[in-house]
């Protein structure tokens, strides 16, 4: 009886195990349903004072938009400042938005869909006309 509860006593923890291995591998990170991620994120540049900005672009409900995340590799707080420009290769339509973020040392800020107001600064809505799908878009620091 004792030898019947070692063997099985080993088994079923090790079957446990692998069980919820294979399901850990099959699982997706959640995206609702409503999200389109057209271009996921790209790295714009990096400043001469150590700050990374990334973008992509994405469909919130109903709405097109541009999100930058940025990243402060440095160990004092920072302001970032850079201009965006979106082009719209078809009609090689450009705009521009000027941006002035507050960042804290070694920390990383990005726009979500669902994010709160304080990064709104963060999202840049794509005008009428423009393809999600093939926009350039391009950085320049200003600080």
């Amino acid at each position: 009886m004792k030898m019947l509860q070692k063997r099985y006593g080993i088994v079923l923890p090790v079957l446990c195990f692998l069980l919820s291995l294979s399901f850990s591998l099959h699982a997706r990170p959640y995206q609702p349903k409503d999200e389109v991620v057209y271009k996921n994120w790209d790295k714009l540049g990096e400043s001469s004072n150590h700050i990374d900005v990334f973008a992509r672009v994405i469909k919130c409900t109903s709405a097109s938009q541009v999100h930058l995340m940025i990243f402060n590799e440095s160990s004092v707080d920072q302001v970032s400042k850079f201009v965006i420009e979106v082009t719209n290769p078809a009609t090689q339509q450009k705009f521009s938005k000027e941006v002035s973020f507050s960042i804290i040392k070694a920390t990383i800020t990005k726009a979500e869909c669902n994010s709160d107001a304080s990064t709104n600064v963060l999202k840049i809505d794509l005008p009428e006309g423009y393809d999600p799908a093939q926009v350039k878009i391009a950085i320049e620091f200003k600080s």
